[in-house]
């Protein structure tokens, strides 16, 4: 009766964690309204710039957005175009991002930035030894640095590629301008920066959500059934009786037969076989090895006899096992040693 009600509260338990993974995936699956940072190129809301990116693309031009980090940049190619418009301080810049960009400039490509706030971007300050491509009454508006056989172009205008600024005054007009500073025409790619923007592709970011949660869900459901079937995981036990002395009750009752039979030849020999299994098993000295070739191992490991005394124990135990017949005395003087030694081995 306990068993049959255990096994109810089992599948009640696993029928509501399915009901609980259904409606996780509901609330994952369903498409969450769209959110755009601002100035993303992707982005239809007033502070995006969709409208200079479909521009771009009605004009016929090899525009493509980026979303990877600056060491992925092709820098064998020149004349290629990257085009960074506000990029957030959290993604950009660091001193191993900025000198990929540099080599990506040095190789004959040029990048132009538009941002509000230039100062510490490529090691930009605010002078004007710069050549200076567009000003107005307050100043210079954008300026361009040699980088090799490239160059850095930075605007101080970004606001007005927004879709809700770029027909206002003559804002197409000046940005055609910049962008024939170097050579659009003939670009042989324009690139417009998503990565400093969030969109960086990532491990993650290459399988959809419904898949992950579905793998999930799945090693979770794996997991219940292999409980549920009674399987469990871990090491291989060995029985204890396989491995277990024999009490010393029944050593005592062997003993005692093998003396009263007189068997003291097998005795010992018993005696120093196993002491060769604890030896390999403890100590590292192979079961086959003969006593006198194990002495270097001996010599390092029973500390408590010089190497004289243990070669001559080596030496001595060699002879003995020899004996086609042993007497009471050596058997009991040799078994006393055998003892001592297999001790000190199982108690280090």
């Amino acid at each position: 009766m306990q068993i049959a009600t255990a096994k109810k509260r089992t599948w009640l338990g696993l029928i509501m964690l399915l009901l609980l993974f259904f409606l996780s995936s509901h609330f994952v699956l369903t498409p969450e309204p769209s959110e755009y940072p601002s100035y993303a190129s992707n982005s239809p809301a007033p502070n995006g710039v969709k409208a200079f990116y479909t521009y771009l693309e009605k004009e016929k031009l090899p525009v493509k957005r980026w979303f990877y980090s600056a060491d992925l940049l092709p820098k064998n190619d020149g004349n290629q175009l990257l085009m960074m418009i506000e990029p957030k301080k959290m993604y950009f810049p660091n001193k191993a991002e900025q000198k990929s960009y540099e080599e990506f400039m040095k190789a004959g490509n040029s990048i132009i930035l538009f941002t509000k706030k230039p100062q510490g971007i490529f090691n930009f300050k605010k002078e004007n030894d710069e050549a200076i491509l567009l000003s107005n009454d307050d100043g210079p508006i954008a300026i361009k640095r040699s980088f090799g056989k490239g160059q850095l172009i930075v605007a101080n205008n970004p606001e007005s590629l927004t879709n809700e600024n770029i027909l206002m005054h003559d804002h197409i007009p000046l940005m055609i301008s910049l962008l024939n500073a170097v050579d659009i025409k003939n670009a042989g790619a324009i690139w417009i920066d998503e990565y400093t923007h969030g969109f960086g592709k990532t491990a993650s970011s290459v399988y959809p959500k419904w898949l992950l949660l579905l793998s999930v869900q799945a090693a979770i459901l794996i997991g219940l059934w292999l409980w549920l079937e009674g399987k469990r995981f871990g090491p291989i036990l060995r029985p204890r009786e396989e491995f277990v002395r024999f009490t010393d009750e029944r050593i005592q009752a062997l003993a005692a037969w093998y003396m009263r039979c007189q068997l003291y030849k097998d005795s010992l020999f018993i005696q120093a076989d196993y002491l060769k299994f604890v030896l390999q098993e403890r100590w590292g000295v192979p079961y086959k090895t003969d006593w006198n070739d194990s002495g270097d191992v001996l010599e390092r490991k029973w500390v408590t006899r010089s190497a004289q005394e243990i070669r001559q124990f080596l030496h001595d135990l060699t002879l003995v096992l020899k004996k086609e017949n042993i007497s009471k005395q050596e058997y009991l003087l040799w078994s006393k040693k055998l003892e001592q030694l297999r001790k000190e081995v199982e108690e280090e």
